[in-house]
């Protein structure tokens, strides 16, 4: 590239005299900036990851180590840090295993089944704001139907992948309603169906695998749901740090991604993952894109407070016992600000017995953000981005996505999440808050440098 950069200025400067002077240094110059500087991948299509130089993308390798070795001190038990940055991986370190090694992706595995979905939307075959029934699917598999009134036909993909089915207790589309079961499954049951009427071949699993983990690079994403012709909408995949970064990377590229022959084309929907990581139902689900947490700031006015990633220990109910949650409750003697209790969700009396008609929700209400709410004032995140999407499986199985940087950052381990704020509780929130702040503080860094590099060549 530098001798191409070469001739390319010595012939320029004989293009003409009066620019003899000038445009030969200002080409040279771009030109070694793009030689030496950041470069931008769509990342590895079906191929390997391809590694890049920290300092090509702003960053400090010996800052990324710190933070690194920070993680691994304040969240015990991590398996692997991963960098991405503008398509390249920029930092890899693993404190147990190595790159080759897979995980059950547990809960981290709902982005996955959402990414999926933008793949189907590209190829036409599912509408996520089409009722499900429409594509023929089995009522019977869930109970739709729980306080007497059957909300089967107003269910969408839209309310399953906003985790807004409503368990068949509410209408979809008016509580957040976490689900891991029955209910999010109908996502995989519901492209089964939609293949079925265009007389495809073969089910939601073969779909998957065939037309989005092979053309990601991971052709065994799957190969363990054991689920007859659907796979886990759930979650469960089994994945090594490397592979879901590359569904992150997806996200990133609004869809776009490079095939064998390393040409671009559109593998999932543009708009639809747009969506994804914005605020499912605004003023209603705020915290939550299609199966994937947010960063939303919920001190603005008419903000919902719904929702994090924590569940509480203690079940607390109103005063006629119509809505019960678990709520998280203080540590003893601790006196710094504890999470309010607002259970949200409808509930038969907490007295009853029937379990088909009575869920106790966790009450996951969020008073800040997510990242760094449980922090002590003098922790708390500075320039805290609401523009960060984290995927996120139990004991921490993590992976931020941060479009605006073109950023995918991956912290995989078997990590208790507990807080003091949550005590007998469990507080995913908190887990990721300790995973994302030393890195936050880096990127801060890396930025204020770039910009002050900037306004320097502005002014030579």
């Amino acid at each position: 590239l530098f001798v191409v950069c070469c001739l390319l200025t010595g012939l320029l400067g004989e293009w003409h005299n009066t620019m003899k002077m000038y445009l030969p240094l200002i080409v040279l110059f771009s030109c070694l900036h793009y030689g030496h500087g950041a470069h931008v991948s769509l990342g590895p299509g079906p191929g390997a990851w391809q590694t890049s130089p920290a300092a090509n993308h702003g960053f400090s390798s010996e800052k990324l180590e710190e933070v690194s070795k920070i993680i691994a001190e304040r969240v015990p038990v991590r398996y692997c840090f991963l960098v991405i940055k503008d398509g390249y991986i920029i930092h890899e370190d693993y404190t147990a295993n190595n790159s080759e090694t897979v995980y059950e992706s547990d809960s981290l595995g709902k982005t996955i089944t959402a990414v999926v979905v933008s793949a189907a939307v590209q190829d036409g075959i599912v509408d996520i704001d089409r009722p499900i029934h429409e594509y023929g699917v089995d009522p019977t598999l869930a109970n739709w139907s729980r306080k007497g009134t059957d909300w089967f036909k107003k269910v969408t993909l839209r309310h399953l992948l906003t985790q807004s089915s409503g368990y068949g207790l509410v209408e979809p589309g008016t509580f957040f309603s976490y689900d891991s079961d029955a209910y999010i499954e109908y996502i995989s049951y519901t492209i089964t169906s939609a293949l079925q009427q265009r007389n495809i071949s073969g089910g939601a699993l073969q779909y998957a695998s065939d037309h989005f983990a092979a053309a990601l690079g991971i052709p065994d994403l799957f190969a363990y749901d054991d689920t007859g012709q659907d796979f886990s909408a759930g979650g469960g995949q089994m994945i090594s740090c490397r592979d879901i970064a590359r569904v992150g990377q997806l996200v990133i590229n609004k869809g776009k991604w490079l095939d064998a022959n390393n040409k671009p084309y559109q593998l999932g929907n543009e708009e639809y993952l747009t969506q994804l990581l914005e605020p499912a139902l605004p003023g209603q689900i705020d915290g939550y894109g299609f199966l994937t947490w947010l960063n939303t700031d919920m001190k603005k006015e008419n903000s919902s407070h719904c929702c994090s990633p924590r569940y509480g220990g203690v079940l607390k109910c109103n005063d006629n016992s119509s809505v019960c949650g678990y709520c998280c409750v203080p540590a003893p003697n601790y006196t710094a600000d504890a999470i309010p209790c607002l259970p949200t969700f409808p509930s038969f009396s907490s007295s009853s017995k029937d379990a088909n008609k009575r869920i106790d929700m966790s009450a996951e209400y969020e008073p800040d953000q997510m990242l760094g709410s449980s922090f002590p004032m003098v922790d708390k995140l500075k320039n805290n981005s609401e523009k960060i999407g984290v995927g996120m499986g139990a004991f921490s199985k993590l992976m931020f996505i941060k479009p605006e940087d073109n950023l995918v950052l991956v912290s995989i381990g078997q990590s208790d999440a507990e807080s003091l704020d949550c005590y007998r509780g469990y507080n995913e929130a908190f887990s990721m808050s300790l995973v994302w702040k030393p890195f936050a503080d880096v990127l801060a860094l890396s930025k204020k440098q770039q910009q002050s590099q900037t306004k320097q060549q502005q002014q030579q």
